[in-house]
């Protein structure tokens, strides 16, 4: 019986798999020739790396061949795997309790020794869903009515758009009365003087595949921003934002990529008011390495960094004034590649002042992010607890140069986000691009100069479905 596997390519770094024809002569007990005649059986040795390539022990590895029964092992410390299997085709793969499975077809002829290596990938629980960008199409005469875009982007690894679900909708958004107050945050559109209306959702009025995606990767250079902050890491009690750092970090060493380089920092600050002090070497943000930051084509040599932030956790937020550190940093630094930064936060910035100071460093940092021709990615937690703020997160992303603002609902998402982020700054993560229209009870409530905030939902299906929420923040010019 043949068995017909489908090998999916998953996330930015795709399967790297190599093949090392060892020869059929040796005397490894596990195989080759015994006593000099050929044994009609093969050695096949399966490597397997977790996504930051460091061996994978106690993946569980599985070989079908062509004709017979499954074959099972499980790999040691050293990440490897030792398989006495029939000569022919085998369709050979590796899983782990910890990341997503790969494989791979190969081919072992008889007596022969192969060595196969398989690089796993962050694993994906349920996919989550990100903003690409914004448009607003147009607004009523008596500015009820809004018709605006939002390019969509699925966060699960997977480069194409065959995963796209139906019933693409913004909800409908009603103002909580009991904070509609000058003094608290809008909760459907943001105005002067604490004003907030409520509109009604509505299903997609059109939507069409859209991209950025191009033949290849492109070059770009980018600066990871860690949010270091205590309210994210009690969110993020495993730490998983810090392996997804290091994974992020090790494809910029990916030299099938293109030429890109990225540089580590985090940032938190005190916050003696509350009693939480940040840890970090230098407050609010601190680039590394501290003597001498620079942009690295080998994002592997910040993984000692990365490891340090697990004991350099608390304090308050500072994500505004670190982003504009970065910019610091970005200019001075005069790269020849597409500038970036990525930043995983929960968006709040409690050492900017009063709210309107806040909006008028986030709009200042927003524009000269724009003027620089950096793009801004964020990724931020949508979980109970986490206190997101999805107007500065969205708006941030909204440069003049298509950053995007993904937004996970577990921090197990947060691997397969960086994968996807890799995608996208380098041209070859595409998006759709979903229209709707949305009408307020509230004459000229859509007016120049606000924000309408709300939740996107669709259906996202790249094995089972799921039901994916994305907070959005739109700025009408």
């Amino acid at each position: 019986m043949t068995t017909n596997t489908k090998w999916q390519l998953v996330g930015a770094a795709g399967l790297a798999l190599t093949m090392a024809a060892c020869g059929g002569g040796s005397g490894d007990s596990s195989g080759g020739t015994s006593g000099g005649s050929a044994v009609p059986n093969g050695n096949l040795i399966v490597a397997v790396t977790d996504p930051i390539g460091m061996p994978a022990s106690g993946a569980q590895v599985t070989v079908q061949p062509q004709v017979g029964a499954t074959l099972y092992g499980t790999t040691g410390p050293d990440g490897q795997a030792t398989m006495r299997v029939p000569p022919g085709q085998l369709s050979v793969y590796a899983s782990g309790p910890e990341f997503s499975g790969s494989g791979r077809t190969v081919t072992i002829g008889n007596g022969e020794k192969l060595k196969v290596s398989i690089a796993t990938l962050p694993r994906v629980d349920h996919p989550a869903g990100g903003i690409a960008g914004t448009t607003v199409v147009g607004v009523d005469d008596d500015g009820r009515a809004l018709l605006f875009s939002l390019d969509i982007m699925t966060v699960n690894g997977v480069n194409n758009l065959d995963s796209w679900g139906d019933g693409v909708r913004v909800e409908d958004c009603v103002p909580d009365v009991i904070n509609d107050t000058p003094r608290a945050q809008a909760d459907c559109i943001v105005g002067a003087s604490g004003f907030d209306a409520q509109y009604g959702g509505s299903s997609a009025v059109s939507v069409e595949p859209t991209s950025n995606a191009g033949l290849s990767f492109g070059s770009f250079e980018t600066i990871l921003l860690l949010d270091q902050g205590a309210d994210l890491a009690i969110s993020d009690p495993a730490d998983r934002r810090l392996f997804a750092a290091k994974y992020l970090l090790s494809l910029t060493n990916d030299r099938g990529a293109g030429q890109q380089r990225a540089v580590l920092g985090a940032f938190s600050a005190d916050h003696a008011g509350s009693g939480r002090f940040s840890a970090l070497p230098q407050k609010p943000v601190t680039l590394f390495p501290i003597e001498n930051p620079a942009l690295s084509a080998d994002g592997r040599g910040f993984f000692a960094a990365v490891d340090s932030l697990a004991s350099l956790e608390g304090g308050a937020g500072a994500l505004l004034t670190a982003v504009d550190k970065a910019l610091d940093f970005l200019g001075a630094s005069a790269g020849v590649y597409g500038p970036a930064i990525v930043v995983v936060s929960r968006g709040r910035d409690e050492t900017c002042g009063s709210t309107a100071d806040c909006r008028r460093l986030r709009d200042a940092v927003i524009a000269r992010a724009g003027a620089q021709g950096v793009r801004i990615v964020t990724i931020g937690l949508t979980r109970d607890g986490s206190a997101a703020d999805y107007e500065t997160m969205n708006l941030l992303a909204q440069t003049a140069y298509a950053g995007a603002a993904l937004w996970l609902d577990d921090p197990t998402q947060f691997g397969m986000a960086t994968a996807d982020v890799h995608s996208y700054l380098g041209d070859f993560k595409p998006f759709v691009r979903a229209t709707f229209r949305i009408e307020s009870p509230t004459a000229g409530a859509f007016a120049s100069g606000r924000t309408v905030l709300g939740k996107l939902r669709f259906w996202d299906c790249p094995w089972d479905c799921y039901d994916v929420v994305v907070p959005f923040a739109v700025k009408i010019p």
